[in-house]
């Protein structure tokens, strides 16, 4: 729940400029380890519900993950929760959701994120805040598309990385063109910077 906020709002997903180089967070440096990043992943071991919509336009999603150590014991002490709420009412989607997770013992963080997203003619906007705990991050921004034709549109978005961490915050700019040539075929050029 709490990565989809990232998959709906970010405009370069899995691409160059993507907002996880921001929101993941500088946990390697904060006593993860190499390749322990903790947001935006795939939680192994999980069990997920997402609710249908609502008359009022309310969505509930949650999952459960039994075990996110690298070790194979049986134990749940290295469980992760995640729960989101969202709301849409016509070209407006709002929604919130939280995270704790541990990938060993004593190593414990939790996330919360806010996001937003509304639609206008051919202009969509996005925002998403996320704070994070141990250690305290605050990472926030914002993008936008303008849709040139039926099948290309403009977009940029701008993400800030704050920390207490000394020389780990971090500004994220991008610039891009999508052409959505056929369904599953996709062309873009994109510049980003960090």
């Amino acid at each position: 729940p709490l990565k989809s906020l990232r998959n709906r709002t970010d405009l370069f997903g899995n691409q160059l400029g993507d907002a996880r180089n921001i929101l993941r967070n500088d946990v390697a440096a904060n006593g993860g380890g190499a390749g322990s990043n903790w947001w935006d992943e795939r939680l192994r071991n999980s069990i997920a519900y997402r609710s249908p919509v609502f008359a009022d336009g309310l969505t509930v999603s949650l999952q459960y993950s039994t075990n996110q150590g690298n070790d194979t014991s049986n134990t749940s002490d290295n469980a992760s929760y995640s729960a989101s709420l969202e709301w849409r009412k016509d070209k407006l989607w709002l929604a919130i959701a939280h995270e704790d997770s541990v990938k060993a013992i004593g190593n414990e963080r939790s996330a919360t994120r806010l996001a937003a997203s509304y639609e206008f003619g051919d202009v969509q906007i996005n925002a998403l805040y996320q704070l994070a705990e141990e250690p305290d991050n605050n990472a926030y921004g914002f993008g936008a598309r303008y849709k040139l034709s039926d099948k290309a549109s403009l977009k940029g978005q701008v993400y800030r990385l704050d920390t207490d961490a000394e020389d780990l915050g971090a500004d994220l700019f991008a610039v891009g063109i999508d052409y959505q040539y056929a369904r599953n075929l996709l062309f873009y050029v994109n510049y980003a910077v960090v």
